[in-house]
């Protein structure tokens, strides 16, 4: 089975345009005339070499005013928003599709292979975590909504993951501290602003749909540091890309 996909058609609708003692037709021929006038004015410039920023920006600016009152008095504004209602209501009835498929498809799933599914899930964030994180993943779990619920230690441990040679605590610290990771005296990360914004990228940059949820520290010595770190992945496709 596949999920359906949002179907974009050419509208053949056969019928006629009124246009009642061609009242349309003698303002759509003038908007028009200024379009062509301001198109082929900066043309024919842009060909003698005469073009300028300035009357670029001037002959453009022109151009669309004229085009969207062409658009408007071709109504095509309701055209516009009649399509826009159709496709919402497609796109609705795609997602309810596409839910009902989903949810059949994961009944049909064993829980033998849904189990090792959520290992393999689980196994790979630890790895990324471990080699190019701190280090170690306390806890993995799964929600009722699906999000995978991980919480990352803040502590800095080696690459235990890393094939055929473990990476150092020292090459990891050297490598966090490349990426602008700052630590106390103890080699622990301090809680700062900069610190945050520096591991929400750097768990984004694998994971784009992680959400940082909560921060715990240690207060061990004169700066806060990282002890837990909370996420929510709310996409496990991240995971598996």
């Amino acid at each position: 089975m596949e999920e359906r996909k949002i179907n974009f058609r050419i509208n053949d609708d056969p019928t006629l345009v009124v246009d009642k003692d061609g009242n349309l037709a003698n303002k759509l021929e003038k908007l028009y005339g200024y379009i062509h006038l301001n198109l082929a004015s900066c043309f024919e410039q842009l060909k003698e070499g005469k073009l300028t920023e300035g009357m670029k920006e001037t002959h453009l600016s022109l151009t669309e005013s004229y085009t969207i009152d062409f658009l408007k008095e071709a109504n095509y504004d309701s055209i516009l928003a009649k399509e826009k209602e159709k496709r919402l209501s497609e796109i609705r009835s795609l997602n309810d599709e596409n839910r009902e498929l989903r949810k059949k498809l994961g009944e049909k799933v064993s829980n033998e292979d849904a189990r090792e599914k959520m290992k393999n899930l689980s196994e790979s964030v630890k790895k990324w975590w471990n080699i190019f994180g701190f280090g170690h993943t306390s806890k993995i779990g799964y929600g009722q909504n699906g999000h995978m619920e991980i919480v990352f230690s803040g502590m800095i441990s080696e690459g235990y993951y890393a094939k055929p040679d473990r990476i150092t605590k020292e090459r990891k610290l050297k490598y966090l501290i490349d990426l602008g990771f700052s630590f106390n005296e103890d080699e622990c990360v301090i809680i700062s602003d900069e610190n945050i914004n520096r591991l929400i990228r750097l768990i984004n940059s694998k994971y784009p749909s992680a959400m940082m949820k909560e921060l715990t520290c240690d207060f061990y010595s004169k700066h806060k540091t990282l002890r837990d770190i909370k996420v929510s992945i709310t996409n496990l496709e991240d995971i598996s890309n």
